[in-house]
């Protein structure tokens, strides 16, 4: 293709079809497109019935983000710090002699996956040194998601006596989609939640209650698939 003079323009091709128009400046152009559908793309610039040579683009799908907590320290936390989020742990009550601790990374027990996974509690206690509190564990992304996924077990000592849900919350915080466990003493289940368009999941909230004595839920999370 020969020079192109300035303030003239190129007509940008995708498979031989119009995509848009390039800017001469200069006598050099550039050319930006966003929304590309997942293909392979041959794009050609044209210019007064001749056409460049093809250049090749090939748009794939993102691959989810992934949290298997294989790589997470064992034991009791209050803030965690992993690749894809920030997890914090708050509580009301009163903790005991620390048996039963809030929130934890452990292998095995009641895992719905494999290897290790994060454990979300609460418990009542008659005694004080058991502990007597409720819990919520906030899951800050660094990045927003259209659709948050994870494998989850639901136990309780007490049926239908355990309020337990997750949020999916916005970045200002508002609720975009809550799930609540449910009730039966022993559940497995996978726990989708999705965001708009227009507001994408930057927060999970899990939240823990005990609503009569010597009460427990214990809610183990693994497999957790973070799509953009």
């Amino acid at each position: 293709m020969k020079t192109v003079s300035a303030e003239e323009r190129l007509e940008i091709l995708d498979n031989g079809q119009h995509l848009g128009w390039a800017d001469v400046v200069d006598g050099k152009w550039d050319y930006a497109h966003s929304g590309l559908p997942v293909a392979a793309h041959s794009l050609t610039a044209s210019y007064k019935g001749k056409e460049s040579p093809a250049w090749s683009v090939i748009v794939e799908l993102e691959k989810p983000h992934e949290e298997t907590f294989e790589t997470a320290p064992m034991g009791t936390f209050f803030a965690l710090s992993r690749p894809y989020y920030q997890g914090a742990t708050s509580y009301e009550g009163h903790l005991g002699n620390g048996v039963n601790p809030p929130t934890r990374i452990l292998e095995g027990g009641n895992n719905p996956g494999s290897g290790k996974s994060l454990l979300i509690s609460s418990f009542n206690g008659r005694a004080g040194s058991s502990g007597d509190y409720s819990t919520v564990y906030v899951m800050d992304f660094k990045e927003e998601y259209s659709v948050v996924s994870f494998r989850s077990t639901s136990q309780t000592g007490w049926e239908g006596r355990a309020s337990v849900t997750v949020e999916a919350l916005d970045a200002s915080r508002g609720m975009i989609e809550t799930h609540t466990f449910p009730s039966p003493e022993f559940t497995t289940a996978t726990v989708t939640v999705r965001g708009t368009a227009q507001r994408k999941i930057k927060f999970l909230r899990f939240s823990s209650r005990i609503v009569v004595p010597d009460a427990w839920h214990a809610l183990y999370v693994d497999d957790l698939t973070m799509t953009k």
